[in-house]
């Protein structure tokens, strides 16, 4: 019930409009990461990439919040840079970037500049380790996340997620001692409450259903 209260509030406020907001109008959301990828793993490569992610689960909680995937599908981001994208072998449906050799690399992180210059918001699944603990980090800097994604100097300036101070999320704003995020522990079982924080960080006028003031997002 709390779901989909959620998720008719964000319909009803998407785009600053009403019910009938157009979803074109809607903000435009990359969800991705940056990983080492192994053979043993069943990739056909051992070596950095950047995953671009169409998982199903993840297409409908950006669309219940009020939002659309910055490219449609994984198919279509396949056929714009065939020189740098492919399925990933897992089978979920989502978008390989692969960055294991300087050439692929240099395809890969223009591919990605180019999909990036469309989106309002950046979601970044990436883990980032401490380098005195090894624990996982629970605030990565934006800094940090444009040194992993190439996106460091000036020319990368004019990207609208990067404008003032950002607007890229992580998923590690609520961790355990031992650095384990909590995406994968009450986020399974409790969608309603990532959906109310992704409503806010889609659309940070967002106001909660049966709520007078407006929710905050453990997003970094």
């Amino acid at each position: 019930d709390a779901y989909d209260a959620t998720k008719a509030a964000a319909a009803e406020q998407a785009a600053g409009g009403g019910g009938g907001a157009a979803a074109s109008a809607r903000p435009k959301v990359a969800w991705v990461s940056k990983s080492n990828v192994s053979k043993a793993w069943g990739y056909d490569f051992d070596g950095p990439a950047y995953g671009v992610f169409f998982t199903p689960y993840k297409a409908q909680l950006l669309a219940d919040a009020g939002a659309q995937n910055v490219a449609a599908s994984n198919t279509s981001v396949i056929a714009r840079y065939p020189s740098a994208a492919s399925d990933d072998p897992a089978g979920n449906g989502n978008v390989l970037l692969r960055a294991d050799t300087p050439a692929n690399k240099a395809a890969a992180d223009a591919a990605l500049r180019a999909l990036l210059k469309d989106a309002d918001v950046v979601i970044d699944e990436t883990f980032y380790a401490d380098p005195d603990t090894g624990k996982n980090l629970d605030a990565p800097t934006l800094a940090m996340f444009r040194r992993e994604f190439a996106l460091e100097g000036p020319e990368h300036d004019d990207l609208k997620f990067l404008k003032g101070e950002g607007r890229v999320y992580t998923l590690g704003g609520t961790q355990g001692a031992s650095g384990g995020s909590d995406w994968f522990e009450t986020a399974v079982v409790r969608p309603d409450l990532v959906l109310e924080e992704l409503a806010v960080a889609f659309n940070p006028r967002f106001v909660p259903a049966g709520s007078n003031s407006s929710s905050s997002s453990n997003g970094s």
